[in-house]
């Protein structure tokens, strides 16, 4: 049953079948309301013909006003058949003669639907067409009858006649109103609808037989055959050929068909030789592949894989993904929502081998559609990241470098008044005074300003695992700060803070974004230092953290603008390219912006550089607030 309904024999057989019952019932209704219309038409013409002959054959006897002859030919005529009353109205609307007595003297609104035509001024006009004087209608014993009205008009003889002169401003002196029975018409109608149903069914029930007939032999057995046919191919019988001997478009089709399983017969070595071809290339690839269902299941891996990660191959497949990632960082790519349904990213993370050494790779993901965009799996790329670590390793250690010189001078100060106080102390025991506290507590807030300096650097300094958690901006800021602040102000950098104290939280690694603003301070500062080689009310860096949405997402934007040498707008777009400097040789590694972009980068953030060349440099980093990172960090 369902293959009949699918079958496109049957389907083109009912559109055709009902496209002709829609044309000859069209053809049929336009032919029966034709035939109505000059039926009425006839009715009309012969009701306006009954007028003219009464208003010719009354025309003497108007004039010479004898009433009872006009009203005697008038009730001769009213008696032929098909003709029902024949009233008489005067201007005013009154009832002056009617072959039904009862109506005589009564009086019509001359407003009503049927006399408004004429009555649309404030003189009765007589230019209307006898279509706009005609009115079908049932009268109120239920007879369908047609009226026609009449205009009597006023003429010569009438005005200049003694017995009943009228003035001149009268057009028209009354109406014939001749009423026309129309059951003869009515019964007409209804025996030409049945002989016309009767004549359209016949004609369709013949056509259609001739259209079935017809679509099964062109197009039902023919395409049956080809349907055949492609089961046969289906099945691998690439030998198989369709007979059909006929020249139209079926036996075109059938002849594509078999050309097309020759060819395809011819191109199946070819084929093999390409899917044979592509596996060499994916198994020569230098960088890993895999390939996962929308489960996360691993379909297939090259042997870059097997060999970054010690497995077999057949230790991965059919196994999920989330066994090649370290532990924490599977959940940070987004392949742990399932089923998934798009995906399509890149970010730095890290595999774990099969002896549980963890790689650092550069990873990147997205889906794979077919033509029609049906979900086909997920290719993952991963390139061995370790030379990038190094260099991160490396800014790192530069930065760090970068940091000692004042560090070094911030302990300095507080380790003198500690000594300076410790030498007071000693003072006062040799005299045997009372050892003052005030000394003892000014030692102790000193060593404890070294210690959280230390403890700021060693923070800093310290390797770490890479793990993104909840963070404050603000804290991250002010231990970055507890680290330059210093520098800047003894080199005579003006700092100002702008600060929104109801940010909320990120999710990041504090010891990466830390980096990313050690690396931006201290650029500032050499801008800064070499524009103004002393203080200046000009030497300024000035910090801004605030919220800022963009299309419905809120971030956390940092940005940092110092009043230095700025960049030429030539070279900005290279200064986050890796070992690109602006400094001259010997004074920048040019891997401070690249790890700090890539950084940003991997947090899903955006860091943008504005400037112009002697004036000022703006670098805006916008952090994104995830749902949940306020709670996580509170």
């Amino acid at each position: 049953m369902q293959q009949f309904k699918s079958s496109i024999s049957v389907k083109l057989t009912i559109n055709l079948l009902l496209c002709l019952i829609f044309l000859f019932g069209v053809i049929g209704i336009m032919n029966f309301r034709m035939h109505k219309r000059h039926l009425m038409d006839g009715v009309i013409q012969n009701a306006a013909q009954i007028s003219d002959i009464i208003k010719r054959s009354t025309n003497f006897s108007m004039l010479k006003n004898e009433r009872e002859r006009i009203y005697r030919i008038i009730q001769d005529i009213a008696e032929e058949p098909g003709i029902q009353k024949i009233r008489i109205y005067n201007k005013e609307g009154r009832t002056t003669f009617s072959t039904d007595p009862g109506e005589v003297d009564k009086t019509v609104n001359v407003h009503a639907e049927a006399c408004v035509v004429c009555h649309s001024g404030p003189m009765p006009t007589g230019h209307v067409t006898v279509a706009e004087r005609s009115r079908d209608y049932y009268s109120p014993d239920g007879s369908h009858v047609l009226g026609v009205i009449s205009p009597i008009k006023s003429e010569i003889s009438c005005i200049t006649s003694d017995c009943h002169a009228h003035s001149e401003e009268f057009k028209v002196l009354g109406v014939l109103d001749v009423i026309m029975q129309l059951d003869k018409v009515d019964a007409s109608l209804q025996e030409y609808e049945a002989r016309l149903k009767w004549f359209v069914s016949l004609a369709i029930i013949l056509v259609c037989f001739i259209s079935i007939l017809f679509v099964y032999v062109t197009v039902y057995r023919p395409v049956k055959k080809i349907v055949e046919g492609t089961k046969r191919i289906a099945e691998g019988d690439l030998d198989f050929e369709i007979n059909i001997k006929s020249k139209d478009e079926i036996g075109g089709l059938a002849q594509s068909f078999n050309f097309m399983a020759r060819e395809l017969k011819s191109s199946q070595h070819q084929l093999l030789s390409a899917k044979a071809y592509t596996d060499d290339i994916i198994r020569s690839m230098s960088n890993s592949l895999v390939v996962i269902n929308q489960n996360t299941i691993i379909q297939k891996v090259n042997k870059t894989t097997c060999d970054l990660l010690g497995y077999e191959e057949a230790e991965l497949i059919g196994r999920p993904i989330a066994m090649i990632f370290a532990e924490g960082y599977f959940e940070e790519i987004g392949l742990d929502d399932l089923p998934i349904k798009n995906f399509n990213t890149s970010v730095e993370t890290t595999y774990l081998a099969k002896t549980g050494e963890k790689i650092h790779v550069l990873f990147s993901g997205s889906t794979v559609r077919d033509q029609e965009g049906m979900f086909q799996g997920i290719v993952c790329m991963a390139q061995d990241n370790t030379w990038q670590t190094e260099a991160m390793h490396a800014g790192h250690l530069a930065a760090l470098g970068e940091l000692a010189a004042g560090v070094a001078h911030e302990i300095n100060n507080p380790l003198n008044s500690i000594i300076n106080f410790a030498q007071l102390t000693i003072d006062e025991i040799q005299r045997k005074d009372d050892i003052s506290e005030d000394t003892l507590n000014m030692i102790i807030k000193e060593a404890d300003r070294v210690s959280s300096i230390v403890r700021s650097l060693l923070s800093f300094a310290r390797e770490q695992e890479r793990t993104k958690s909840p963070i404050k901006i603000k804290d991250v800021l002010e231990e970055t700060l507890a680290l330059t602040e210093t520098q800047l102000a003894k080199e005579g950098i003006i700092l100002e803070l702008d600060i929104d104290e109801n940010l909320p939280a990120v999710m990041g690694d504090f010891q990466q974004i830390q980096q990313v603003f050690v690396n931006v301070v201290n650029n500032s500062r050499y801008a800064l230092n070499a524009k103004f080689t002393s203080s200046n009310p000009e030497k300024i860096l000035s910090i801004r953290l605030a919220v800022k949405v963009i299309d419905s997402q809120p971030f956390v934007e940092i940005a940092f603008r110092d009043n230095g040498t700025g960049i030429p707008s030539s070279i900005i777009e290279k200064v986050m390219d890796p070992f690109y400097s602006t400094k001259p040789a010997g004074q920048g590694t040019g891997l401070g912006l690249a790890i700090s972009h890539g950084i940003i980068t991997d947090h899903d953030g955006k860091i943008t550089i504005e400037s112009i060349k002697g004036e000022y440099t703006k670098i805006s980093i916008l952090l994104p607030v995830k749902a949940g990172a306020g709670e996580l960090a509170a």
